[in-house]
């Protein structure tokens, strides 16, 4: 099978683009190396290692095309940290294990990806799209702000993001340790401040190491929740225009010292993290009867939710939005876990943490999730949820 990228004809004809090659596997990394090459106006660098491809930054490439699954981490340490050091880089991911990765990437229009195996024709149409696209047009943010915290919060970074919209929205959020110290906007600072900024449309995003080390932190809560809780509050109340004010001097961070420059090494494969689609919690939910036979002495709550952990029905004593949510979380993990072990796909488990168990049945178009007390036999109870759900042990 044979493709080509030919000669470009736009305005851009001598301006020679830079693209790296990110792939383990040799044979398919010299076979998109020679489609590229008969362009002879692209600048190709290559490279199998993680590790190779941040030095290979430097050289600032115009398109990068990786894998996701790499010997020394992830495509997504790369994306990391194209993020933090501002560079607005096209990326292709290639990858034959989707299905892992996908809840990770960010909605990003700087980002696609191509399922192994894929024609060669496929791969050179895409890179000749990514490549013709008008390079006069002022550069827009990578990713969204909710995108960047994500980041931000897998690779424990210390990064302030500096934000604009075209509403004429301005704003600040620090992160130290992967955890939000401080926010603040035109209205205010901390977390309501935090909410207006996290899901900002058609925002221009700088992100940069942090040299500020915030002292007494005006925001509260881990990054996860505190963007559960802002797409949860975007949900119910839409977006309002609200009248812009300045901010007082005395409302300016508490500030000392500097911090980590921020160019730490390779980050370690990230928790699985998406952006979670939330409840609409202005309709009430309502306690479904078809669950209350799976309440029992070992259950004292069960709820149905779609995968995203957005609560359909539930019975008994529970809070069922936050369950679903946490459960949903953790399923992530536990599917990326089973994957990196061969072990296929989960279809259902249960953990103890603290004083409760938690109880996880993944069916055909939903999530049942049971939470129960102390139990010296999980495993019995797991088996009557999954019968009770219509899903034999």
């Amino acid at each position: 099978m044979s493709a080509g990228l030919g000669e470009r004809s736009t305005t851009s004809v001598h301006r020679m683009d830079r693209v790296l090659i990110l792939e383990d596997e040799i044979t398919l990394r010299n076979s998109l190396c020679r489609v590229l090459r008969q362009n002879k106006e692209l600048a190709i660098s290559e490279t199998g290692s993680l590790r190779d491809a941040l030095r290979l930054l430097d050289e600032q490439p115009n398109l990068i095309v990786s894998d996701l699954d790499l010997p020394d981490g992830s495509g997504l340490d790369l994306l990391q940290e194209l993020a933090f050091r501002g560079l607005h880089v096209p990326v292709i991911f290639i990858t034959a294990y989707l299905s892992r990765f996908q809840a990770q990437l960010p909605q990003s229009s700087n980002i696609d990806v191509l399922e192994k195996p894929f024609a060669q024709d496929d791969f050179a149409r895409l890179i000749r799209r990514r490549l013709d696209r008008d390079s006069s047009s002022p550069p827009s943010s990578a990713f969204s702000v909710a995108d960047y915290l994500q980041l931000a919060g897998l690779a424990r970074r210390d990064v302030c993001l500096t934000i604009s919209a075209r509403d004429g929205t301005r704003g600040k959020i620090i992160v130290q340790d992967g955890q939000t110290a401080w926010a603040e906007d035109q209205l205010g600072e901390g977390l309501e401040a935090f909410r207006r900024l996290a899901f900002l449309p058609q925002a221009e995003v700088i992100c940069r190491p942090s040299d500020e080390r915030v002292l007494a932190s005006n925001v509260q809560g881990s990054l996860e929740q505190l963007l559960l809780d802002a797409a949860r509050q975007l949900d119910e109340s839409g977006r309002r225009s609200d009248p812009v004010i300045e901010i007082a001097p005395s409302s300016r961070p508490n500030l000392a010292g500097r911090g980590d420059d921020g160019r730490a090494q390779p980050p370690t494969p990230p928790r699985p993290v998406q952006k979670e689609k939330q409840v609409n919690t202005s309709k009430p939910l309502k306690p479904a009867t078809g669950l209350d036979k799976l309440v029992s002495p070992s259950v004292r709550g069960v709820a149905r939710a779609e995968r995203d952990g957005s609560v359909l029905e539930y019975s008994g004593e529970m809070d069922a939005e936050t369950s679903c949510a946490v459960a949903t979380v953790a399923a992530r993990q536990v599917e990326e876990l089973a994957a990196e072990l061969g072990l296929g796909d989960v279809m259902s488990w249960h953990a103890s943490l603290g004083k409760s168990s938690w109880y996880v049945v993944n069916s055909h178009d939903y999530v049942l999730v049971a939470v129960g007390g102390p139990n010296k036999n999980p495993t019995a109870t797991l088996s009557k949820v999954e019968e009770g759900c219509g899903r034999r042990p």
